[in-house]
C-alpha cells in the first residue's frame, strides 16, 4: 500500500500483512501480489481493498496512518489491545450537523502508556437521523459487533469481534437478507458462505 503527499513525488510504501491464504482445495498459496484491487474509503477513515488475484479474493482494511507509520509506531500500534485507560480520563465527544441534528458521538481516554484511544461505543448517523456506523472500543481494540447500515435502515456489513481472536463478516443484501458471511483469524480466511437471494 502506498501513499503520496506530494502529488506522487515521493511516496511511503508498506508491505500489506496476512498474505498468506488457501486454495480451493485448502492448501496453502503464498499470495505474491493482490493483482487488480478495487479501493473505496468509508467515512470513519477506513480503506477498504478487494483484491482480484487470489482465491478467494481478500478484503483488506487499513487507514492512512497505518501507511504513514515507522517500524517502531506500527509495534507500539500491535500492543494497543493490551494498554489500559487510566481511570478517570475517558470523556464522551460529539459532533453534529448544520441543522442541530447529531453526525457522530464518541469516548476516548488516556492509555497508562500516555497515548489517547478511543474507549467506547462510536455511532455516526445519516443526516435523516438513521444510524450509519457504529463500533466499540476498548482501548482502541475492537470488541463486540461493529455494523454499516444503508440510508434506509437496513444493514450493509457487520464484524463481529470475539473473544478467541477470531471474526466474522457478514454482507447484506439491499432487501436485508445475508448474502455472504466469512470467518477470519487475524488477516486469514478460514471459510465463507455464499447465500443464495
Amino acid at each position: 500500500a502506498g501513499l503520496s503527499e506530494d502529488n506522487g513525488k515521493t511516496w511511503r510504501i508498506r508491505k500489506l500483512v496476512g498474505g498468506q491464504t488457501y486454495d480451493k482445495n485448502g492448501k496453502p498459496v503464498e499470495v505474491r501480489t493482490v493483482g487488480y484491487v478495487g479501493a473505496t474509503q468509508s467515512a470513519n477513515g477506513v480503506i477498504h481493498l478487494v483484491t482480484s488475484r487470489n482465491n478467494p479474493n481478500l478484503h483488506i482494511e487499513l487507514n492512512e496512518a497505518w501507511i504513514l507509520q515507522d517500524d517502531e509506531a506500527a509495534k507500539v500500534a500491535t500492543l494497543a489491545g493490551q494498554v489500559k485507560i487510566k481511570p478517570d480520563t475517558t470523556k464522551k465527544y460529539s459532533e453534529n450537523y448544520p441543522s442541530g441534528k447529531p453526525k457522530v458521538r464518541w469516548s476516548a481516554g488516556v492509555g497508562e502508556d500516555g497515548r489517547y484511544l478511543l474507549d467506547g461505543r462510536e455511532i455516526w448517523y445519516y443526516e435523516n437521523g438513521s444510524k450509519q456506523w457504529e463500533v466499540t472500543y476498548s482501548a482502541a481494540s475492537l470488541v463486540g459487533t461493529e455494523t454499516y447500515w444503508n440510508t434506509n435502515g437496513s444493514p450493509k456489513w457487520q464484524w463481529e469481534y470475539r473473544k478467541d481472536g477470531t471474526r466474522v463478516l457478514t454482507v447484506f443484501r439491499p432487501n436485508g437478507k445475508v448474502k455472504a458471511e466469512s470467518h477470519w483469524r487475524q488477516d486469514k480466511l478460514l471459510s465463507h458462505k455464499l447465500y443464495g437471494p
